[in-house]
Parts: structure tokens; C-alpha cells; sequence
């Protein structure tokens, strides 16, 4: 049987990672807090563009004969997934950030967060979303059939398969997607953040930190692959640390811009090169 600290795991996981961001971001949504608008383009943009540029550029990479050398090896294979990751969650935020400007509107620090919840929670859905979903039915579907019954609904080979994936993994381990999508609730509006405050001010160096920032998390991810779960987990909470202290005086900023507390046009000068 799988171990009930082990399915408390994949619950915690399923509701840190997905239930809990919705939920806020739909009671912030219904009190006005953060627009419905933004929230809804972070989801969708995300989606169309993993779907439309991040996979068929990542396609290309794998199949072209000059690229397949590099694509297969570790650093190379590190380095694709972070460019292309970079380079289509940009992407979706200009677009994001042209879409929700349109008309002359002015980009908001509320803008800049509901979009990152939702564009989080899209990552979250299909990243692991449907993954987590998956182990917690069969989760139980084992504890309630047995390892029996489950064989002979979908055969012994696929029951054993995935009874000792359940059963020999660390209960710890299963929740470690909770804890590492936690950490995302942090850098993923950070980094919006910075990509709508570039816009509203138009300075392109904001947005190239954004994508340089997120190129570094992704690659360093990939590269702590090999070393452990865990020194991956950290790197990425020491990442949306630094990011959340890096983030925290632009969004003070930011918001004063919005209530307009701020001279703008002052602090475009003091930025000027």
C-alpha cells in the first residue's frame, strides 16, 4: 500500500501548487484587487506560447542534424531549455504587456501581479499539474483495489510498475513540487513585474534582466539535475529569495507610480544613461 504520509505528501503538493494560488487569486480578483484581465492573459499567453514557439523551437533543436550534438549533451541540453524557456516566457510577457496596454493604457504594479499569478499558475497546471493529479488517483486506486485488483484492470506489469514507483519513493519527495511551486509564486510575478515596469518607463533593460534572471534559474536547474532533487529544491528558493529582495523596492515603486505619488517623467531622467 502506499503510505498515508505519502498521499498527505501528494495532497499538500496539489494544494500548494495549484488550489491555493487559484483561490487567491480569485478572491484578490473578486475584491479588485488584481484584474480579472491580467489574470486570465498570464494563463493563456503562457500557454500559447510554450505550445506555439518554446516546442517547436525545442523540436527544431532535437532533430537538427547541426544542432542534435549540442542539443544531446548535458550543458547544451541545459542551456536549449533555459534559452528557449527565456525566450518564450518574455515572449508572453510583452505580449501580455501589449495586450492588457492597448489604447494608450497605462501598465499597473496590480497588472503586473495578476498576470504572474496566472501565468504561474498555467506553468504549475502543465508542468506538473496533471502529473500530481495522475500519482494521487493511483495512489489510491492501489490502496482501494490492492495491487490484485489494479493488475487486473490494467495489467500486472503496469501495476507493478507504478506500485513500486509510489511505494519506493520518499514521502518527503512528493512534496517537494509544493515547496518548489511556493518559490515560483514568487519569481514569476517578480519577473512580470519587471517587464511591465520596463514598458510603462521604457527601458529595455528591465526586460533584459527579466529574461537574463529567468535564463540563469532554468539553467541552473538543469544543471543541479544530476546532483539530487534537493540541490535543485534550493537552488530555485534561494533564486525567488533573491528575486523577491531584488523585486520589493521596484514594487514599492511601482505602486507609488500608481497612486500617483511618484514624478515619473523624474525618475525616467534618473535612469537615463
Amino acid at each position: 500500500m502506499v503510505s498515508s504520509w505519502s498521499i498527505a505528501a501528494m495532497v499538500f503538493t496539489l494544494a500548494a501548487a495549484i488550489f491555493v494560488p487559484a483561490i487567491l487569486l480569485a478572491v484578490l480578483c473578486a475584491a479588485k484587487i488584481l484584474p480579472w484581465k491580467s489574470a486570465v492573459a498570464g494563463f493563456f499567453l503562457y500557454a500559447f506560447f510554450q505550445t506555439c514557439l518554446r516546442l517547436p523551437l525545442l523540436w527544431l533543436a532535437y532533430r537538427a542534424p547541426g544542432l542534435q550534438r549540442l542539443a544531446y549533451s548535458a550543458a547544451g541540453s541545459a542551456c536549449l531549455m533555459a534559452f528557449s524557456a527565456a525566450l518564450a516566457e518574455a515572449g508572453a510577457r510583452l505580449a501580455g504587456g501589449w495586450f492588457l496596454g492597448r489604447g494608450g493604457r497605462r501598465l499597473s504594479a496590480r497588472d503586473a501581479l495578476g498576470y504572474g499569478i496566472g501565468h504561474c499558475i498555467a506553468e504549475t497546471f502543465f508542468v506538473m499539474g496533471i502529473a500530481s493529479f495522475t500519482n494521487l488517483a493511483l495512489a489510491f486506486a492501489l490502496n482501494n483495489a490492492g495491487l490484485a485488483g489494479y493488475s487486473q484492470a490494467f495489467g500486472q506489469q503496469a501495476a507493478i510498475e507504478v506500485y513500486q514507483t509510489l511505494t519506493n519513493t520518499p514521502s518527503i519527495q512528493f512534496a517537494a513540487g509544493g515547496l518548489e511551486r511556493t518559490a515560483y509564486l514568487l519569481i514569476q510575478p517578480g519577473l512580470t513585474l519587471l517587464v511591465f515596469y520596463g514598458l510603462r518607463v521604457g527601458r529595455k533593460r528591465y526586460i533584459a534582466l527579466a529574461a537574463g534572471l529567468h535564463f540563469l534559474l532554468v539553467l541552473g536547474v538543469a544543471l543541479m539535475q544530476p546532483h539530487g532533487l534537493w540541490a535543485g529544491e534550493c537552488y530555485i528558493l534561494l533564486a525567488a529569495g533573491l528575486i523577491f529582495a531584488l523585486c520589493q523596492p521596484l514594487l514599492r515603486r511601482y505602486w507609488r507610480a500608481d497612486q500617483g505619488n511618484l514624478d515619473e517623467r523624474a525618475e525616467q531622467k534618473k535612469e537615463s544613461p
